[in-house]
């Protein structure tokens, strides 16, 4: 608990570049997994990064790609915010399209 606290004090005050900057290393990457029409992955935002966007009125609903990867979110082209979870909203859920991800090609319809 210690640590966290730790971690909100240090973010007060800092602009919204800086808290990006800083918690860029603690965004997690999941294995990427598939069916036969999309790929997925979902992608954990260090909760102090999801208060920045919550804060900013972005929270609740999908990220537009210019939007995520503005935040420091990392992916190949093709990859699409399609879901919210509800449950724990720091959590993105991403998805592309399966022949997108076999060739890394463009022009398939991606959501």
């Amino acid at each position: 608990m210690k640590d966290i606290y730790a971690t909100k004090t240090q973010m007060k005050g800092m602009n919204p570049a800086e808290i990006i900057e800083k918690c860029a290393d603690k965004i997690y990457y999941s294995e990427k997994y598939e069916d036969d029409e999309f790929q997925y992955r979902h992608v954990i935002l260090p909760k102090e990064l999801y208060a920045l966007i919550k804060s900013a009125g972005i929270g609740e609903r999908l990220l537009k790609e210019n939007e995520w990867r503005s935040l420091g979110v990392q992916g190949s082209l093709g990859w699409c915010h399609y879901a919210l979870h509800k449950p724990e909203p720091h959590i993105l859920l991403f998805r592309r399209n399966i022949e997108i991800a076999r060739s890394q090609e463009g022009g398939v319809k991606m959501c």
